[in-house]
């Protein structure tokens, strides 16, 4: 009876947290819906769901929880890829909201399988150097910004 009160009590724990998360997302979005596509929604889920569970993960009292290195998967980068808003989607990354940014994150949320508009890639990238202090390398290196994105 015990171990059976105890499974019902963690099922509505997990519960309670998909729904605080389902709800937390909706209202972090509603002002992106209007102009958003639904492959850029779909994609924007998955970045505001890993940015949610990243905050629960941090917490000291919080253990078990599954990897969140699943949460963003190529089906995410698909739905970024079919998007017709990939500026937009973008913009609305967490480091490319405080106009910093970091590599590992763009990297995390596959930035590089789906971005398509070569001046979107060029931008990108003169910003990350210039973040991580290459900003006399952009100068001369304008027209090499794709073969050095490449390097990263």
């Amino acid at each position: 009876m015990q171990a059976t009160t105890l499974y019902l009590v963690k099922i509505i724990q997990e519960k309670n947290l998909q729904v605080r998360i389902i709800l937390s997302i909706i209202v972090d979005l509603i002002g992106s819906l209007d102009a958003m596509d639904d492959c850029g929604l779909r994609f924007l889920i998955d970045v505001q769901r890993y940015i949610y569970l990243s905050r629960i993960v941090s917490l000291p009292n919080t253990q078990g929880m599954a990897p969140l290195k699943h949460i963003i998967t190529s089906a995410s980068y698909a739905w970024a890829f079919h998007s017709d808003l990939q500026e937009d989607l973008l913009n609305m990354l967490p480091s490319m909201v405080k106009n910093k940014p970091v590599w590992s994150e763009l990297q995390l949320f596959g930035v590089g399988w789906w971005i398509r508009n070569k001046s979107l890639i060029t931008r990108l990238f003169e910003k990350v150097m210039r973040v991580i202090g290459l900003d006399s390398f952009v100068v001369h290196c304008h027209e090499h910004v794709l073969d050095l994105s490449l390097e990263f």
